[in-house]
């Protein structure tokens, strides 16, 4: 989910030919199995003067958006052949090295942060019966309330379902809560839920309220009665569920 954004690779380098030499680098971040130039390569080339005075350089990458989750791979080349540019991608050099390097562009996930009876983290049963925590990869184009969910490595559990929140941004106001009284039973309860999807593929979105406050959403009496369709194109913005 780093489209647009940086990264920087350093690299410990050695250049004692009196010779300056040029250090240039590719990531294939769509994992095409192949090297593309023109937004795989590192934005500037590393100049290594001969002297040997640099031990140590950067090569920054501004990841493309159709960056794919999964092992990939890196190639870097250091030359004085003062030809040598981010073109290319093979061929002889008179001197220098290439490595290549197997790297792992990581998924980032949103999970859910209520007390860990009702299942947030990745670990099952490390609270009594606890399930396994929800989590969701976050893609570009789908979610609920108007801010994107943010990353977490884990889910977090808190009394006040409240941890997301307070870690990056506060990406959970999206759904709204009419008041709950004890004396509601068999009447409904209409959650609005502002959503966003525009991936062209359709969603659904689905709900649980512990209402009798045993620490478990219980499907056969604490799910919304009917699952809400939100097209892929975005033509909805807004939808309800009720419990």
């Amino acid at each position: 989910q780093m489209g647009l954004q940086s990264v920087v690779v350093t690299v410990p380098v050695t250049n004692t030919t009196t010779n300056d030499a040029t250090l240039v680098g590719w990531i294939d971040f769509d994992r095409d199995g192949v090297y593309d130039p023109t937004d795989e390569s590192a934005t500037v080339a590393a100049a290594i003067p001969g002297d040997g005075s640099v031990t140590s350089t950067t090569l920054s990458f501004t990841v493309p958006n159709d960056v794919q989750a999964g092992s990939t791979y890196a190639r870097f080349r250091i030359t004085t052949d003062g030809t040598i540019d981010f073109n290319d991608i093979g061929g002889a050099a008179t001197d220098g090295e290439v490595e290549s390097h197997q790297v792992t562009i990581g998924t980032e996930s949103d999970w859910s942060d209520e007390p860990d009876t009702y299942g947030t983290d990745s670990t099952a049963n490390n609270n009594g019966s606890d399930p396994v925590g929800a989590s969701h990869t976050i893609i570009a184009g789908i979610h609920m309330g108007t801010t994107a969910p943010d990353s977490e490595t884990e889910g977090t559990a808190g009394a006040n379902a409240d941890s997301d929140d307070t870690t990056d941004t506060d990406d959970e106001g999206g759904v709204t809560i009419p008041s709950i009284t004890d004396q509601m039973g068999l009447q409904s309860v209409v959650v609005t839920a502002p959503v966003t999807n525009t991936t062209m593929n359709d969603a659904t979105l689905v709900g649980w309220i512990d209402f009798d406050r045993d620490g478990v959403y219980d499907p056969t009496d604490e799910s919304a009665t009917v699952a809400a369709a939100i097209p892929g194109d975005g033509s909805v913005t807004s939808t309800t569920l009720s419990f």
